[in-house]
């Protein structure tokens, strides 16, 4: 059996896949077998991944959506490790043996992650030194990290390499709470174990965020579950963390405030600003709170008027 399993999620990406795909390829650590779920492609992924032969293991499963993508790659690999590589990012060549070396020379470690570079997809097979690196932007942490992962998610999927056993323990990647379903699984795995980081950018990062925007409603929603998930499975938590914990969660309730407002859906934006508070106590949540409190007082009387007036 190989050492690693390479698992990569695909959905509608032809254009990237094979970038993604040949960065494993050229590693300089060979003893991996790669894994493309295409995740129910309707443009010419299948097509191109036919086109690596026997180089790699496609696995063909309806559209399930990325979490269960990667379920998927995960219940069909064999190796003592598995390293998560999303369709449109791509390695560096030195990734796999830099990790593999880390996780083999430390039995106690369980995960290890790496400095990404974040680049415009136009210069994407240019990269180096100048782009945006995640470690610049977020301070990495290794040992025991519950606390810090729950204030900051520094971990990128694309640069995480994990022991299976490990994997399997932690349960599966949570369809439920797309799209930070790896966020929910780096904290779990934190939970119960140490991890550590390798100080290099190994991840080329295709920052198209523009191309791809997600509804903000649903994602700070799903932070807010896993984040409140979190303190009730780790009680320790709110102990070791205290009003940083309160202040991380009021953030989100705040955004959705914000998000629900801007949707005119008033009474759920006062509710969010309203928890918020209840959290912190910030004086400036009263502003919200008191904003939507009377837009909604007029959005109602201006409604009553135009049914009685005919307006």
């Amino acid at each position: 059996m190989p050492k690693i399993s390479v698992v990569i999620p695909v959905y509608n990406c032809e254009k990237f896949i094979s970038a993604a795909i040949d960065s494993v390829l050229a590693q300089t650590y060979k003893d991996y077998e790669i894994i493309a779920v295409n995740d129910g492609s309707t443009d010419r992924t299948d097509e191109v991944l036919s086109g690596y032969g026997s180089k790699i293991k496609k696995i063909y499963q309806p559209n399930k959506g990325i979490a269960e993508a990667r379920n998927t790659g995960v219940a069909s690999a064999g190796g003592e490790y598995v390293a998560f590589l999303d369709g449109d990012d791509a390695w560096l060549p030195d990734k796999l043996r830099l990790q593999a070396g880390l996780l083999d020379k430390n039995a106690g470690i369980k995960l290890v992650y790496a400095d990404i570079y974040i680049v415009d997809s136009k210069v994407f097979a240019a990269s180096d030194s100048s782009s945006r690196r995640t470690f610049r932007e977020r301070r990495p942490h290794r040992g025991s990290v519950l606390g810090e992962l729950f204030i900051e998610n520094f971990i990128g999927t694309s640069s995480v390499m994990v022991r299976r056993d490990c994997l399997l323990k932690a349960g599966r990647f949570d369809p439920s709470v797309v799209p930070i379903e790896d966020y929910d699984m780096w904290l779990r795995i934190a939970a119960e174990h140490e991890i550590d980081y390798i100080d290099l950018p190994l991840v080329k990062y295709r920052d198209h965020v523009s191309s791809f925007r997600r509804d903000k409603v649903v994602t700070v929603t799903h932070i807010i579950d896993v984040l409140n998930r979190a303190l009730s499975e780790y009680p320790f938590l709110k102990d070791s963390l205290g009003k940083k914990a309160d202040r991380r969660l009021s953030c989100f309730y705040v955004i959705l405030g914000k998000a629900y407002l801007s949707k005119t859906l008033l009474k759920k934006a006062f509710h969010n600003f309203h928890t918020a508070f209840k959290l912190t106590g910030s004086p400036l949540l009263l502003f919200y709170i008191i904003f939507s409190f009377i837009f909604e007082s007029f959005t109602d009387i201006l409604r009553q008027a135009r049914k009685e007036f005919a307006i």
